[in-house]
């Protein structure tokens, strides 16, 4: 659970970044990122966390896609009105952050369907279990965090991923601490790294770039590392 609110937290500062993100004048951006899911979060051995790929991202204010209809993103961590080819705004990704919530707090998968017809007509519903059944040491107040996030209405959600982090930081835990690792997982990690290296240089080397890059970006919107 504690590990669930740090990854959460941080994700919600950097959407928090992008979304109150402002033109020279002073206008919103509306940028919504339709991409949040857990192939998009890194979590480094530091326990920093950088929510990365924002390829897909939108701003309201740029001009239409004309690849518009086309649904982005990924089933399983889409909002019932992204994956309904519906308009959606800034509470998409917040339904998206709140799957990965879900997730990371009762260690299983929110939806059980896992052929593209039946997860659609899952995530379309938004029939979401009790998340404290699922783990009795989720508290009323996470409890109620994980369901607002996952409301099927947006207009049930959280208004803004400001909004969502100060309620989450309300259930304590290692939001803005930082995440204390066990001694030596660092160290361990490195030295994992270091013989990949020496045993398959290329493909590390790719990993090592786009870890770079994931920051460089994620530096761009506010993400801010804790080095230790």
């Amino acid at each position: 659970t504690e590990l669930g609110l740090h990854v959460v937290g941080e994700c919600l500062k950097a959407l928090m970044a992008a979304h109150e993100m402002a033109d020279e004048q002073g206008a919103p951006l509306s940028i919504v990122h339709r991409d949040v899911s857990p192939h998009n979060v890194l979590l480094s051995y530091a326990g920093e966390v950088k929510l990365t790929d924002f390829g897909i991202a939108k701003a309201a204010a740029r001009a239409p896609d004309p690849g518009s209809d086309v649904i982005r993103g990924k089933l399983p961590y889409m909002s019932p009105e992204q994956i309904l080819g519906e308009p959606i705004d800034l509470r998409t990704d917040l339904f998206s952050l709140g799957v990965i919530l879900f997730e990371l707090c009762t260690g299983r998968r929110l939806w059980s369907q896992s052929a593209q017809e039946g997860l659609v007509r899952e995530v379309a519903t938004a029939h979401v279990p009790d998340p404290a059944v699922l783990n009795a040491e989720i508290s009323p107040g996470l409890r109620e965090v994980i369901l607002t996030l996952l409301a099927r209405s947006p207009a049930d959600r959280y208004s803004s991923a400001r909004v969502a982090l100060q309620a989450l930081r309300r259930q304590g835990g290692a939001i803005d601490r930082g995440l204390e690792l066990p001694v030596g997982v660092g160290h361990l990690g490195q030295g994992h790294l270091a013989r990949r290296r020496h045993a398959h240089p290329f493909p590390v080397q790719r990993l090592e770039e786009r870890l770079r890059r994931g920051e460089q970006l994620c530096s761009r919107v506010g993400v801010r590392a804790q080095h230790r």
